[in-house]
């Protein structure tokens, strides 16, 4: 099983190795459990799907969206909108095994790099979910 801590700490160890850049290199969200807004729906960047504190995917958001952007069009993906409670907009997982997602959002200068870090991430975390690129 993979934590949140293990994803946090091989997240730490590729921006320690490959993070070059004069401001500091982003954090993951807390959890969205599908009601209200996705955090960092607007960024690119990477995305992590959790079960309980388990990872079971990593992935990659940075083509177009909502204002341009990617993590809120990719992610929308793997849910389906079932109403308002409270004017809250919830929402229903549609894949299995995940019951919130994490964000990883990455400013418009430095986005390509979210796509080295899913590969790092992949390569380096035994994930239920994602296939490892050959080593």
């Amino acid at each position: 099983m993979v934590s949140r801590n293990v994803l946090e700490l091989k997240t730490k160890e590729f921006f320690d190795k490959f993070w070059c850049l004069n401001h500091n290199p982003p954090v993951w969200s807390n959890p969205w459990s599908f009601k209200g807004e996705l955090l960092n729906n607007q960024s690119k960047g990477c995305y992590a799907h959790l079960l309980g504190n388990e990872v079971t995917y990593v992935g990659l958001g940075i083509g177009k969206s909502f204002g341009g952007s990617g993590l809120g069009s990719r992610i929308s993906n793997y849910w389906k909108y079932t109403g308002t409670v409270d004017g809250i907009r919830e929402y229903e997982p549609i894949v299995k095994e995940v019951d919130s997602i994490i964000t990883l959002p990455f400013g418009n200068d430095d986005f390509y790099l979210a796509a080295a870090l899913e590969v790092y991430l992949i390569q380096n975390l035994d994930l239920k979910k994602n296939k490892v690129h050959s080593k």
